[in-house]
């Protein structure tokens, strides 16, 4: 929420940090919903009154691009301990890169702009489309960005080690480092699952590669339940 206010403030939102944390908490109510994760974009679009929709959307996706990018670079040094999972970590990465690309590269968007326009149902989203990626790549090319990015950073470190308290909680054995990249692997498999909320991809993924990496299948199954 923190995070997230400075990126409102960027658009030229006047809201307080108070009101984008609470904004963002309430926002988690409707992850479970298809395309929910908005549902916050809607609150503050609102709430403010003085941003248009697209700006607000384009905050939410340089927020999660962001701290996506920062968690699987956190989990490099757990990757490199476990030399099977590395292609995992060079998937993610491309698949990162690939959306970078596709809102930065003016080739690569133009692309997409003609599979939207050419496909029927999203064809009447194309203006819409267009705002996303004008907005996002504004807010991406600020230093500000980049700078303000070290919460980004912080909030990571955080969920890596409440995640790593409750493994050690329920009884596993586990370093930092690679809790990270269980973690990490689990946030982008519940991202790429298309699952509203990664419900069920992002916890089967915690406890495979948990039972992977030597834990106890049923300390795995209670700390991804915890989780």
């Amino acid at each position: 929420g923190l995070r997230w206010y400075f990126l409102l403030r960027d658009i030229g939102a006047r809201i307080s940090v108070g009101d984008s944390i609470l904004l963002n908490i309430a926002g988690q109510s409707t992850s479970m919903l298809p395309l929910g994760e908005l549902s916050r974009a809607v609150f503050a679009t609102e709430a403010c009154g003085d941003v248009e929709f697209g700006e607000v959307v384009a905050t939410v996706t340089v927020q999660e691009l962001i701290f996506t990018l920062i968690l699987i670079l956190i989990a490099v040094p757990g990757v490199l301990s476990i030399h099977r999972a590395l292609p995992v970590l060079i998937v993610a990465l491309v698949g990162i890169a690939g959306v970078l690309a596709m809102l930065l590269v003016p080739a690569c968007f133009h692309f997409v702009h003609h599979l939207v326009e050419r496909t029927p149902v999203l064809r009447r989203f194309t203006g819409q489309v267009d705002k996303l990626r004008q907005e996002t790549v504004v807010l991406l090319q600020r230093p500000k960005t980049l700078g303000w990015s070290v919460l980004s950073l912080a909030g990571a470190g955080a969920s890596v080690t409440l995640f790593w308290l409750v493994v050690l909680g329920v009884g596993g054995d586990l370093s930092w480092p690679v809790t990270s990249f269980v973690l990490a692997a689990s946030y982008v498999a519940g991202a790429v699952s298309l699952i509203p909320g990664g419900i069920g991809a992002a916890e089967a993924s915690v406890v495979g590669l948990l039972v992977a990496v030597g834990v106890d299948p049923a300390t795995a199954v209670a700390a991804a339940l915890l989780q």
